[in-house]
């Protein structure tokens, strides 16, 4: 998955972006500078320009493009502030009041009211929660069901968390989730998601992304409907729809079944693009673009699937060991940014081949009870292995791991620019490795460095 968080949890390479002379963390204005330092702390900030500065994560420089983007296309501050609640039961626990201003608040706005929220929000049956003209910050997950509606308009919604996944907003059954005219933002602390299940759905008109990009993951039968929502990132899966029109620098991720054909162009710059061709087969979401740029596609190889892309220049590949393989090995080698005239990889079962076509990211991930080994590769992340796998990496860098279940990671002589979480029973591993984002563990997983 493309986790920006996708960025990637995925974002665009750090060292495509530092190739430009300009450097957006010293040589901006003064409103930039401290939109970025905002956005990725001030800690952070005074890492990437002291005299040996780190290099910036991808997530960091992404945060700084957004903060440029903004300060070309500021709006005038809303004057009128407020939100009203609509619930179906009155004994619902309401959200707390602020005792600080969130650092994501425009300069010069002016809130009449702000919403702090450590708890979580549950919505069930035909309640409904919105927010109007309201500065909501939310340090927890959301969870709707039922016909449940969550409306966010005319506001400025900011996700604030410590690592990736510690939260997400995750809509099920026959729940929405609505947002017009309003900013979304997300602390550069790691991926968060908004995930729909089951017939759930998001609708979306004129948002302005801040900070770093929330990620939005549609399966099963739900469907994301997106009308001008610049640095928009989903994921389409199973028997989804998506719509995106007139939206820019857009990264979209292809999550097709097993046993998948495809034969594709992955353009950049889109007037009409319809996916999936009559030519591909066992493909049964639906996505349309139209109108808009995109700064990344995504795209996976499953099991049994053969995969072929032609003159797409922009391009993150997932790789997936999981069922129905058992105790499979994998050996994965060099992995990184590159163009690639014509080159064909034979994964397990699976066959991937690009013509003409170049990578700005891969994620390789491990499922059951097979075996992954990753050697001398720079690569996004991988975040969503789980079952009994093992996995190996060496001599890498990569963007941010995670496990789940059972898992059993260990990392070699690398470096991790992002951050390390070992979920469940997990256990990940650090040998000789150097981690630059958090290290976090959940329920029993366990962290070992050595």
């Amino acid at each position: 998955m493309m986790v920006k968080n996708r960025a990637p949890d995925s974002q665009v390479p750090a060292a495509q972006k530092q190739q430009l002379d300009h450097n957006p963390f010293t040589d901006s204005s003064e409103e930039v500078i401290n939109c970025i330092i905002e956005a990725i702390g001030q800690e952070n900030y005074q890492e990437i320009i002291k005299d040996k500065p780190r290099r910036p994560t991808d997530e960091e420089i992404r945060a700084s493009d957004r903060c440029a983007e903004q300060s070309q296309t500021a709006s005038t501050p809303q004057e009128t502030i407020e939100q009203e609640v609509a619930e179906e039961n009155t004994g619902e626990t309401q959200p707390q009041d602020p005792s600080t201003p969130s650092p994501a608040e425009p300069k010069g706005s002016t809130y009449a009211q702000t919403i702090v929220n450590d708890n979580l929000i549950e919505l069930s049956g035909n309640q409904v929660l919105e927010i109007v003209d309201t500065h909501y910050i939310i340090k927890n997950n959301i969870r709707l069901r039922d016909n449940a509606t969550l409306i966010i308009r005319n506001s400025l919604f900011e996700h604030q968390k410590d690592y990736t996944f510690q939260y997400s907003l995750e809509a099920y059954d026959n729940s929405r989730v609505i947002v017009e005219n309003s900013q979304i933002a997300n602390a550069c602390t790691g991926s968060l998601n908004w995930n729909f299940f089951n017939t759930a759905s998001l609708t979306a008109e004129g948002v302005e992304q801040k900070d770093c990009n929330v990620w939005v993951f549609t399966t099963n039968s739900a469907s994301t409907s997106i009308d001008r929502w610049d640095f928009f990132g989903g994921t389409f899966c199973s028997t989804s729809r998506g719509v995106v029109r007139d939206s820019k620098k857009v990264e979209l991720e292809l999550c097709w079944d097993d046993g998948a054909v495809v034969d594709e162009e992955l353009p950049t710059t889109i007037a009409n693009f319809s996916f999936p061709n009559a030519n591909e087969r066992n493909i049964n979401f639906k996505l349309d673009v139209i109108n808009s740029t995109i700064e990344g596609w995504g795209i996976g190889v499953s099991p049994n699937s053969d995969i072929t892309l032609r003159n797409s220049p922009r391009v993150t590949v997932s790789i997936v060991i999981g069922f129905p393989y058992q105790n499979r090995t994998v050996t994965l080698e060099d992995l990184g940014s590159k163009i690639y005239t014509d080159q064909t990889w034979q994964i397990a079962d699976s066959k991937l081949r690009l013509i003409n076509s170049a990578t700005y990211g891969w994620e390789p991930n491990v499922f059951a009870n097979n075996k992954l080994i990753v050697r001398n590769s720079d690569y996004s992340a991988s975040n969503i292995n789980s079952g009994t796998a093992e996995y190996l990496i060496e001599n890498s860098t990569i963007g941010d791991l995670g496990t789940q279940e059972q898992v059993k990671m260990t990392v070699k002589n690398s470096r991790v620019k992002g951050n390390v979480v070992a979920r469940d029973n997990s256990v990940i591993t650090l040998v000789d490795t150097i981690v630059e984002g958090k290290i976090a563990e959940e329920g029993n997983g366990r962290v070992i460095q050595q």
